[in-house]
């Protein structure tokens, strides 16, 4: 029997491993040992096919747990009392109505006894409406487990599943952050995100290029600067109203400022407070802080035209042309065909993106350009 401090320790390692999922095979070794176990294990077992989509052991090698996840499992005994069971249901061997029958099968003479796990205790920690998940202990045939034991056993097994729990939110969360840091990296302006007292805490790629360049974009230890005038102003202190020429404002939740560069078209920085009306009386939870290259063509290729628009590849060169800037007379000049042909093309091309004007046309194609990866420069 575990003492009390036994299974506190053992209760702290099963939450440890919600933070470490390496753990889980020292967290079973060290259960099975507090119940004098050959094996445990933690399985999670489709109830139409019996196959382990997840399993977690010790004292079993990967080879014997994966027959027993591709093919024991699917004609294991405790399967079938497991589909007809409910949450929390304690299954061990001792419940197969025909014993006999049961130590003459093939799981208990090609896989059970040769492992010397006979003996079985199954509690069921969660059901849906395709699989369970269950922890299983297992030990020799000369050792039955006893009510008490199993009665400790389900007291782990609930803490085990709670564990899982955790697991699987801090994983989802990890999976969310890295789906949220590729889509920044999709956004074409530069993206830099300052927690409520000004630090950085995340900047993506563009605003990464930006930063790399040294015109006018600058960090100083973990604060973003802009220049203005030849003095570098704080991009966090913009919303409160420091370094913007005008009239004072009272603690505006935005500000957008034009950095000048020597030689180059400006960056627009447009910086906006988060959450500040999101609940009564807290302030903002951070700023996220735009900046834009005016200088950077982002506009799409005549390939990415060709798949967005169903454009044959002559219209998608003509839209791609009229994107960067370019006048119709222009490009029928630098493509050697005529005025009329580029007419002829174009009104094909307002026919298939359902736009009546060029100018309708280009907006049209900036604002796809808007959610398409930035196309890295040489």
């Amino acid at each position: 029997m575990p003492s009390d401090k036994q299974m506190l320790d053992l209760t702290t390692d099963i939450y440890d491993v919600a933070l470490d999922s390496s753990r889980w095979s020292e967290l079973l070794m060290a259960i099975s040992k507090m119940f004098s176990s050959t094996v445990a294990c933690i399985a999670t077992q489709r109830s139409d096919s019996g196959l382990c989509s997840w399993i977690v052991q010790a004292g079993v090698d990967k080879k014997d747990a994966q027959i027993y996840a591709e093919y024991y499992g699917t004609i294991s005994p405790g399967f079938f009392q497991l589909q007809n069971g409910g949450l929390g249901d304690v299954v061990t061997d001792e419940m197969h109505l025909n014993r006999r029958a049961y130590i003459n099968s093939e799981i208990y003479q090609d896989y059970y006894r040769p492992l010397k796990m006979e003996r079985q205790t199954t509690v069921v920690m969660e059901r849906t409406g395709h699989d369970q998940t269950y922890l299983c202990l297992r030990r020799a045939e000369s050792n039955s487990y006893s009510d008490a034991e199993i009665q400790d056993i389900c007291r782990v097994a609930a803490h085990v599943y709670r564990s899982i729990k955790l697991q699987r939110r801090t994983h989802f969360e990890d999976h969310l952050k890295i789906a949220l840091n590729a889509a920044l990296d999709h956004v074409k302006s530069g993206l830099v995100l300052l927690d409520p007292g000004g630090a950085m805490i995340k900047a993506n790629r563009e605003a990464e290029r930006i930063i790399a360049g040294h015109d006018g974009i600058y960090v100083r230890g973990s604060r973003l600067y802009i220049d203005r005038n030849g003095c570098l102003v704080e991009v966090s202190t913009l919303t409160n109203g420091d370094g913007v020429t005008g009239p004072p404002a009272s603690a505006p939740d935005d500000c957008v400022i034009a950095v000048q560069r020597p030689l180059k078209r400006p960056y627009i920085v447009f910086s906006y407070l988060l959450g500040r009306n999101n609940v009564e009386g807290a302030g903002p939870s951070g700023t996220a802080v735009f900046i834009t290259d005016t200088e950077r063509n982002h506009n799409l290729t005549a390939e990415t035209f060709q798949d967005l628009f169903g454009l044959t590849p002559a219209e998608a060169r003509l839209t791609a042309a009229l994107a960067e800037g370019k006048s119709l007379q222009e490009y029928s000049d630098g493509a050697n065909i005529a005025s009329s042909t580029a007419r002829s093309t174009l009104k094909s091309v307002f026919k298939k993106t359902q736009t009546s004007r060029q100018a309708e046309l280009v907006r049209l194609v900036l604002s796809c350009s808007a959610s398409v990866r930035i196309l890295e420069t040489s």
